[in-house]
């Protein structure tokens, strides 16, 4: 929904979102997490049932405008949004026992449930300067996270307990860029940038060493290099060096600690990747391009 001026418009946007899951992994390939051959049992070697939904509201008013005869482009406007999920899990473990269909056991059956509210305001502008054009832009965002764990069966290794139920966050995001034709064909541009991810639980954990809380992670993202276009725009190239400095960086994985099987998701440190990335676009003919990449980088995890 929007009202659009001469030189200003305002755009109410509403967005809506429901996902749904409902699904069954076998992490054992049909034997148990023992040594023995594939049985194909009936009910798999680690089973995770999944029985899950997640919903999502979202409410966002900007105001853009172009002010000093074009020169100076705006966006300022605010955001409010709404979201909870439902996450019902349970674990399946079937140990060998010399038959077909093994020994059925059940690790761990809870319900995970996660409320998010968030509001957050935002301003962006762009000023044309002759060759130079310089953007600057600011986002606060101030987000609440509620967690509740209900347990039908404790794992063998105890119940899982409780994590801290609540997550609060309050972040800054700026961004910078500049721009400088050399040419009509060859301009020089470099950005910045930081961006987030909210933190949350370990809602898959089967022990009470693994129910954990993490926060936010945040990164910065800087960029510099070069465009070039030629034959009236039928070929165009790219050259960028990019650095991505990641603080309390997020990962999920499985693995097996003294034979029960774990799940993880949370902060494992601090996540580095810089490099250099071409980009060639050629059109020889109206309606057919082609396109190329090739980069090279260096990430490291610290």
């Amino acid at each position: 929904l929007g009202w659009q001026g001469e030189s200003h418009a305002l755009e109410l946007v509403t967005g809506w979102w429901d996902s749904r899951e409902q699904s069954g992994l076998d992490f054992a390939d049909g034997r148990g997490l023992g040594n023995g051959p594939v049985r194909g049992f009936a009910n798999g070697g680690y089973t995770l049932l999944t029985d899950g939904q997640e919903r999502q509201f979202s409410q966002e008013v900007r105001l853009t405008g172009r002010v000093l005869d074009g020169a100076l482009t705006y966006v300022v406007g605010g955001q409010i949004l709404e979201g909870n999920s439902k996450l019902d899990t349970a674990d399946l473990l079937t140990t060998e026992n010399g038959t077909a269909s093994g020994a059925l056991s059940r690790q761990a059956d809870r319900v995970a449930r996660t409320e998010t509210s968030a509001i957050a305001g935002f301003v962006d502008a762009t000023l044309a300067l002759g060759r130079l054009t310089l953007g600057a832009g600011l986002r606060y965002t101030d987000e609440q996270r509620s967690f509740t764990l209900s347990e039908v069966a404790c794992s063998p290794a105890g119940c899982l307990g409780t994590a801290p139920s609540k997550i609060s966050t309050g972040i800054w995001t700026p961004r910078a860029s500049a721009s400088f034709a050399l040419s009509p064909d060859v301009a020089l541009f470099a950005n910045l940038s930081r961006g987030y991810r909210p933190g949350g639980w370990n809602a898959r954990a089967v022990t009470p060493g693994t129910l954990q809380a993490f926060g936010a992670e945040t990164a910065w993202t800087y960029e510099a290099g070069v465009a070039a276009r030629a034959f009236e725009g039928r070929l165009d190239a790219k050259l960028t060096g990019f650095l991505l400095d990641v603080s309390a960086f997020q990962a999920s994985g499985a693995g097996i600690a003294g034979g029960v099987p774990q799940f993880g998701a949370g902060t494992v440190g601090d996540y580095r990747n810089q490099g250099v990335e071409a980009e060639l676009s050629v059109r020889p003919a109206d309606g057919f391009s082609l396109y190329g990449n090739l980069t090279w980088q260096d990430a490291r995890y610290r």
